[in-house]
Formats: C-alpha cells, sequence, structure tokens
C-alpha cells in the first residue's frame, strides 16, 4: 500500500482545504495516460473518492484515493512533498526502503 510522508500528508491537507472540500477530502490519484514508458499520473483534489477507488489515510489524517490501477501501480512506493519558492507544491513518488 502507498506509503504518505508527513510532508505529503501537510501539502495534502493544505491543498483540500483551499479548495474548500468537505471533510473527508482528499487527492486523487488516477491514470492520465499510458504509454510504453509507463503510466502518467493525474492529481485531482476531490471531495470524496470515486467509486472503486482504494482510500488510503496518511499521515496527519490525509485521505489519498487510488483508481484501482493506480493502487496496483503504487503499491510499494511513498508519496512525498515540498513546497518550493512561492509556495508551490510539488509532489515525487519513490520506493519503499
Amino acid at each position: 500500500m502507498l506509503d504518505i510522508t508527513p510532508s505529503a500528508g501537510e501539502a495534502i491537507k493544505d491543498l483540500a482545504s483551499s479548495a474548500g472540500t468537505v471533510n473527508g477530502g482528499g487527492l486523487r490519484i488516477s491514470v492520465a495516460d499510458m504509454n510504453d514508458d509507463g503510466a502518467d499520473l493525474s492529481l485531482t483534489v476531490m471531495d470524496r473518492p470515486a467509486s472503486g477507488d482504494q482510500i488510503v489515510v496518511g499521515a496527519l489524517n490525509s485521505h489519498v484515493f487510488l483508481q484501482p490501477e493506480v493502487a496496483e501501480i503504487l503499491d510499494d512506493q511513498v508519496l512525498d512533498a515540498r513546497r518550493e519558492d512561492g509556495g508551490k507544491i510539488r509532489f515525487s513518488l519513490h520506493a519503499k526502503r
């Protein structure tokens, strides 16, 4: 199952709050495109998971909703985030250690 770092949890909570989601809202990760190099992923702030999504509750009670295909792809990954100058959030994935 996907792990969520505290910095990613904080970023998800901030994004969900600023988007005005209801309690329990979070970040949905879905497949935008499949190609020879793998999957291009899409991140969307949502009020609730889509039907069939896997729900991952991470650091700071943050919520990530994973499209079923994405749940398989990210099973051994960690979601992290960092804020750049100007406040932009950059998410990254890396393998669990």
